[in-house]
């Protein structure tokens, strides 16, 4: 968000200023640094999402892109087992779909040239797919083949989004090139298409 109260009421802390600050410290130090914005769309920022548009044209922002909040697992970035998912409301969805469909208008020229929206509008359809739970929706994300996460107490797993699998305590190449590891993958990727369906971060790694 770039409106001060609408940032801390999502991050908690009064930070924007340092946000802003930081870029362009960035840009007095490094001005063809190239920086990125990715956002979460939540009720709270859903009418604020045009005020971010021109921010990063502003502000010269090479990249911008939106996200879905992850509402799928209990394993995302290390959440509690107290975590519980919730439903999005029918109204806030249909006014995603309003308000995306506002920005593409006013905004087609950012849009189309991917400059900085570089998804081009992809990103924001997928993520009114994922809000609707659309079981339609496909990702070609091979994030948990090719890299992993490893937590502060060791456990290891395919991705943020994907229960931990095994610690790192006999080395970290042997557990992530180990039969278990490998065929757990498998199993997650081939029998269990809901973790990657409907990810919220989907990454191909070529």
């Amino acid at each position: 968000a770039v409106n001060a109260s609408t940032y801390r009421r999502i991050r908690g802390i009064d930070g924007l200023d340092t946000v802003i600050r930081g870029i362009d410290a960035l840009r007095s130090i490094k001005p063809d640094i190239r920086i990125s914005i990715r956002t979460l769309i939540l009720p709270e920022n859903l009418y604020e999402l045009g005020d971010l548009i021109e921010f990063s044209v502003n502000k010269k922002i090479d990249k911008l892109s939106f996200k879905a909040e992850d509402l799928n697992t209990e394993f995302a970035f290390g959440r509690a087992d107290s975590f519980a998912t919730e439903s999005l409301t029918l109204d806030f969805i249909h006014n995603l779909e309003n308000e995306v469909d506002k920005l593409f208008r006013k905004y087609a020229q950012y849009f189309d040239s991917g400059n900085p929206l570089y998804e081009k509008g992809n990103d924001l359809k997928r993520v009114i797919s994922i809000y609707k739970r659309d079981d339609s929706l496909v990702s070609d994300c091979n994030c948990a083949t090719h890299c992993c996460v490893i937590y502060p107490d060791a456990t290891i797993a395919p991705c943020f989004f994907i229960e931990s699998y095994g610690d790192i305590s006999n080395g970290i190449n042997k557990t992530f090139q180990s039969n278990y590891y490998q065929k757990t993958v498998r199993n997650i990727l081939n029998e269990d298409k809901r973790y990657c369906r409907h990810c919220v971060c989907p990454v191909v790694f070529a």
